[in-house]
């Protein structure tokens, strides 16, 4: 595979390639708030649901900001069923967090959603750049990306 810069990616590879380094930076973060908010001295219960409730900004505001990125570049990049049902299950057990528990679980599970989507997302980015090579117009088609979409080991385009 030929090197190329990545300002001449297709845009959909390039917002792929930023949801990963977001998900990665966003897991980082996340994942030592709890540590943080423990050294302030607060309660642990008070520690889960602050964490909770940060941890919902960040994935409303990803999921927004990703469906803006998507209709600005006019990349029809739908976000596929398994990362709407594992996000809507994070925010679900973050405000069952927020409102009830006040435990680590619910927490942890909103992180490794955030760590599911990030390694999903580099598989797809790394599959679809090997195939980009035989078929460099092919990442432009709407459903191109999605994991179901993939076949592994055949050398084949998706589709």
């Amino acid at each position: 595979m030929r090197r190329q810069r990545l300002a001449h990616w297709p845009k959909d590879q390039q917002i792929l390639l930023q949801i990963v380094f977001t998900a990665t930076a966003a897991s980082i973060v996340y994942g030592l708030l709890p540590s943080f908010l423990a050294e302030t001295g607060i309660s642990p219960n008070l520690v889960w649901k602050v964490s909770s409730g940060a941890l919902i900004g960040w994935i409303v505001g990803a999921i927004g900001f990703r469906l803006r990125q998507s209709r600005t570049h006019g990349v029809a990049m739908s976000i596929p069923r398994h990362f709407r049902i594992l996000g809507a299950l994070a925010i679900a057990f973050q405000i069952y967090n927020i409102v009830g528990v006040g435990q680590s679980w619910p927490y942890l599970f909103g992180i490794l959603t955030l760590l599911i989507n990030g390694f999903s997302v580099f598989l797809v980015l790394v599959f679809k750049l090997l195939d980009s090579e035989d078929q460099p117009n092919k990442m432009l088609e709407p459903d191109a990306w999605r994991l179901s979409s993939l076949r592994y080991g055949s050398g084949q385009s998706p589709h």
